[in-house]
């Protein structure tokens, strides 16, 4: 199970479709309507939940499927078996077929838009498109350049057609989550201008931040993120290096390409929407609905240069990757091992201690009771206690009003955020008289504790 949260809420809003019929934050207090996450993934996903419940080793079919299914289109789109065989061992393209989250089908949606545009089915490439975006909001991108690139031919009437086929899917979502706004959630829209998101106080963005978070995010994906997903290396160096000469080849091949114009401006679209993105959430991910683009570009530009030099790379690139992949082979075996002697072994220890203080509340404490932690929804999934996370604010006083109401808190010894240090354990200290602790773990040291009234 990966640690992310966003594949475990995928899995709580497929229950909620499955079992109650609603899009609803089931983990949550009081399980208000679930206005965050666009239903088109958990929709897919409530297909495989019906007939094998929260198992994600299951449920994980859905982006292997999405995987494979998106390689044969790219087979179909790009008709370059060089290129596709270095694709095929793109370290980010197989990491994520085994995740369950919902970039795979994005990917998937999104080429079958593009595939049916480019063979002049615009009906049916404006559903596709209008359903990405149901997949995740980054696919108001492939809408825009369908309308754009309609425009651009004057296909007017065609655009018309477009916009109302996409709007169905658009507008009533945007609808839903206005009517069903939790005012305790933050918005995309608010988070985009927050300097981060994890310590509002920071306050907002501005101009001379927001080129500052352009270009760092810029590095971050071309001279790392990118290279990192083309090939197996672990040199910092070697990937700056590559980065550069895939940044090369990209513009020199994006600009010398001919054909493909909708996905040239769809990828240019993308990357506006991602370069501007806050980077506290500067991923991989992000990332990889448009990698096999980039890299085409990047990639085939050798071939205006030197087709056999071209071949070469593609299949240095097979061969590196793929060996690399088979020397993890022995490792993934023992991984697999450890895994079945005990699920949570391949974890860092701070996610440890939060796992045993999970099962700790799943085996001693009543499914009615309210949780306050770091990530509820892996406290709903394992122990099914409902619960909230604690406000993200310094004013301690504000903190208590907020948990007061609540039965019992996990205060977790995360390394990877300091939000608990930063908010929570003030106000544990502050109001020692409030809480028991009812349990603890070994180091890095993580507590249960009561919430007395």
């Amino acid at each position: 199970m990966g640690t992310g949260g966003d594949n475990v809420i995928y899995i709580i809003l497929s229950k909620s479709i499955v079992e109650y019929h609603n899009y609803l934050s089931l983990y949550l207090f009081n399980s208000p309507y679930h206005t965050h996450f666009p239903p088109g993934f958990p929709l897919t996903l409530a297909i495989f939940y019906k007939f094998f419940g929260p198992n994600e080793i299951y449920l994980k079919i859905v982006p292997l499927i999405s995987s494979i299914f998106s390689f044969f289109l790219l087979t179909i789109t790009f008709r370059n078996f060089y290129f596709l065989l270095a694709l095929s061992t793109s370290p980010l393209l197989i990491d994520y077929s085994s995740k369950l989250l919902s970039e795979p089908s994005y990917l998937f949606f999104s080429l079958l838009s593009i595939i049916f545009y480019t063979n002049q089915k615009f009906l049916l490439s404006s559903i596709f498109a209008g359903f990405t975006f149901l997949i995740r909001n980054a696919g108001i991108s492939i809408i825009f350049s369908i309308v754009l690139d309609l425009i651009l031919k004057r296909k007017f009437k065609l655009f018309i057609l477009s916009l109302i086929i996409s709007s169905v899917f658009v507008i009533p979502w945007q609808l839903w989550t206005i009517f069903h706004k939790n005012p305790n959630e933050t918005t995309y829209v608010q988070a985009f201008f927050y300097k981060n998101i994890y310590n509002p106080q920071l306050g907002y963005i501005s101009i001379s931040d927001f080129i500052f978070r352009i270009l760092n995010n810029f590095l971050s994906y071309f001279f790392f993120i990118i290279p990192k997903s083309t090939i197996i290396l672990e040199s910092e160096f070697l990937l700056n290096i590559i980065g550069i000469l895939i940044l090369i080849g990209f513009l020199f091949g994006f600009l010398k390409e001919k054909n493909f114009r909708i996905i040239k401006i769809y990828s240019i679209f993308y990357l506006i929407v991602a370069l501007s993105w806050p980077e506290v959430w500067t991923s991989d991910r992000f990332i990889l609905p448009i990698l096999p683009f980039i890299l085409y570009f990047s990639l085939n530009s050798l071939n205006y240069l030197n087709k056999t030099i071209f071949k070469l790379i593609c299949i240095f690139i097979f061969a590196f990757n793929f060996s690399s992949i088979i020397q993890k082979i022995p490792q993934n075996f023992n991984d697999w091992l450890l895994y079945k002697e005990n699920p949570y072994s391949l974890y860092s220890p701070d996610w440890q201690k939060f796992f045993e203080a999970i099962n700790y509340i799943k085996n001693n404490i009543p499914k009615d009771k309210i949780i306050v932690s770091r990530k509820p929804e892996f406290v709903y999934l394992i122990a099914g206690n409902k619960g909230k996370v604690y406000k993200f604010s310094y004013n301690a006083d504000s903190v208590f009003l907020s948990i007061k109401d609540c039965d019992y808190i996990i205060l977790d010894n995360f390394f990877w955020t300091g939000t608990t240090q930063r908010y929570l354990l003030p106000v544990i200290l502050k109001y020692k008289d409030k809480f028991q602790i009812v349990y603890q773990t070994d180091e890095p040291r993580t507590y249960v504790l009561k919430v007395l009234k």
